[in-house]
């Protein structure tokens, strides 16, 4: 692949904006591979309808959560003992993942990495926000991203290995 030289600010905004994108992207595929092994862990193909299932439904990550929920607290708690802020991170990449996505930048000064929007604050008044995206902001979240994925790793394991000790599916 060509190298490419990044040098206007639209283009760095729109390359981190993908690379947080992206690594979302990767943890809720492994959210979808972990949700169709635990309720199909001996048939593959079953494995894959169910990924599909959630690649089809799109907009559905809430309720991908739930069942994750479900799955750690009641199946593999040790996996949230190791892992206590899994879903307080997964929350936070969700969030700055649908910021990144639908947010603008800030028209008024031509600002590509602030993004800027109107929301409500806790006592229901609307407030303006804003976000910065800049590479040691991205790095944090692809940190975070790179951890959310290993304790999803760890959990996929588990639950192959949970089931092929048993010798049955759950």
């Amino acid at each position: 692949m060509k190298e490419i030289t990044l040098k206007e600010p639209d283009e760095i905004s729109a390359y981190f904006r993908g690379k947080i994108i992206q690594e979302v992207i990767e943890v809720e595929l492994r959210i979808d591979v972990c949700i169709g092994r635990f309720f199909s862990t001996k048939e593959i193909d079953k494995v894959i309808d169910v990924i599909k299932m959630f690649d089809v439904s799109q907009g559905m990550l809430h309720t991908k959560q739930l069942y994750l929920s479900y799955i750690l607290n009641s199946y593999y708690p040790q996996i949230l003992e190791q892992f206590p802020n899994f879903f307080t991170q997964l929350e936070e990449v969700i969030s700055i993942r649908n910021r990144v996505a639908h947010k603008r930048y800030d028209i008024n000064n031509r600002d590509f990495s602030k993004l800027q929007w109107h929301g409500f604050n806790r006592s229901k008044k609307v407030n303006a926000k804003e976000y910065i995206i800049e590479e040691k902001e991205v790095k944090r979240v692809l940190n975070i991203c790179s951890e959310l994925y290993v304790a999803l790793i760890y959990l996929d394991v588990e639950i192959t290995n949970k089931w092929k000790n048993k010798g049955e599916k759950n």
